[in-house]
């Protein structure tokens, strides 16, 4: 009749499986953000990194402890700084240790550990921001509503059944496609409202399971290009998601860029370097495109404008190549980015978050209907059996 099985054994487990996945990631990326922290702190400071990498290790748990004191190892050892990052974090990203090893040739070592150590700071951030949003506060709703479902199901519903075999009154349609069918049951509803009702919890069991699916493979699928493709187009598709799609690529890309071409590297190289970065595969092509077009002879600003770039990096662009220095615009751009993707993910936030509060008031709307209209319809039997007698 109610779906208690569920309530009591499943939903639990898909709770606390999602509060693990959320907890576990954010633990990884609170290990990498302080490891990177570190690094930055001593090289900003231009403190002896060697001695200041093992003294930065004293006191911090082993997880932490040994990476810190093997890059000191390896930086006596004469090791550049890159190399040693590389060794001790085999997952380091590709295009960082690029960026480091850029910097170290060009003197700029301050300032690309500084927008990396930012990168991971504001991707932690980030992800703790969305675990709340889009999950602890639907999460909450989402119990509530289960906690009315059970509560009418167990305590009110049984003794209106009761009252209605008393009477030899079928009970309420209302009643009887709320509680009595869903996919819990093995009853189909007869009625729109009740398909509508179950659709939406089925709905929301469906993304609870995916979200642990994802938790459980997500690392698999993110290197398969098939799952790369489907996901980025979605996203790209999307004018909800697509201005936030563009603007975290263009948040991931550009600092690479700038340190590329700060430490004399050819803008072309810089490109190409920076469509290596794990960003949005749509995106990374467009940069592909925008670097094939410059070789072949196109002005910069114009081959930005064939392969799709943003017309706001193009001005900041224009401006760099005016005056013969691209630092300057590039980080600009980074800053106006940055600015229009958390924008944009407030955006995308606020409109799930109505969707959710709409179709959780929904949900209990219906439990409450469908109580009430129980209840008048008790009222109703009453009345004219007493009017009968």
């Amino acid at each position: 009749m109610v779906p208690v099985l569920f309530i009591v054994i499943l939903f639990p487990l898909v709770f606390l499986t999602l509060v693990a996945s959320a907890g576990v990631g954010n633990f990884r990326r609170i290990r990498r953000a302080a490891f990177v922290r570190r690094i930055s702190f001593v090289v900003r400071r231009n403190l002896p990194l060697a001695s200041s990498m093992f003294v930065s290790s004293v006191g911090e748990p082993a997880g932490m402890r040994q990476p810190l004191r093997g890059l000191s190892r390896l930086l006596e050892l004469g090791l550049p700084l890159s190399d040693a990052i590389a060794t001790v974090w085999p997952s380091c990203p590709r295009v960082d240790r690029s960026m480091l090893r850029a910097a170290e040739q060009s003197g700029t070592l301050p300032d690309a550990i500084a927008i990396i150590d930012a990168k991971y700071q504001r991707d932690f951030e980030l992800r703790v921001n969305d675990d709340q949003q889009s999950f602890v506060i639907p999460s909450i709703t989402f119990v509530v509503l289960l906690f009315c479902i059970t509560f009418a199901g167990i305590f009110i519903i049984p003794k209106f059944v009761v009252i209605f075999d008393d009477f030899s009154t079928a009970n309420p349609t209302v009643m009887r496609e709320i509680f009595m069918t869903g996919f819990t049951t093995g009853v189909m509803p007869s009625t729109w409202y009740g398909f509508l009702f179950h659709g939406f919890i089925a709905f929301i069991v469906a993304l609870a399971a995916l979200r642990v699916l994802m938790f459980l493979f997500g690392g698999a699928l993110r290197r398969t290009e098939f799952y790369n493709n489907i996901a980025d187009s979605i996203r790209w598709a999307i004018p909800l998601f697509r201005r936030a799609a563009k603007a975290e690529a263009c948040v991931a890309t550009l600092p690479t860029i700038r340190i590329a071409t700060a430490a004399g590297w050819p803008l072309v190289q810089a490109i190409d370097l920076a469509a290596t970065v794990k960003t949005n595969l749509i995106w990374r092509q467009r940069l592909q495109d925008w670097a094939n077009a410059i070789r072949r002879g196109t002005e910069t600003i114009a081959a930005g404008k064939a392969a799709g770039l943003p017309d706001m990096l193009l001005r900041y662009l224009a401006v760099g190549i005016r005056d013969a220095d691209l630092e300057a615009p590039l980080y600009a751009a980074e800053q106006y980015f940055s600015l229009l993707l958390e924008r944009q993910r407030r955006i995308v936030r606020l409109t799930l978050s109505i969707c959710a509060t709409i179709v959780s008031g929904a949900l209990v709307g219906g439990i409450c209907v469908a109580v009430i209209v129980s209840l008048v319809q008790v009222l109703d039997t009453t009345s004219l059996q007493w009017w009968q007698i």
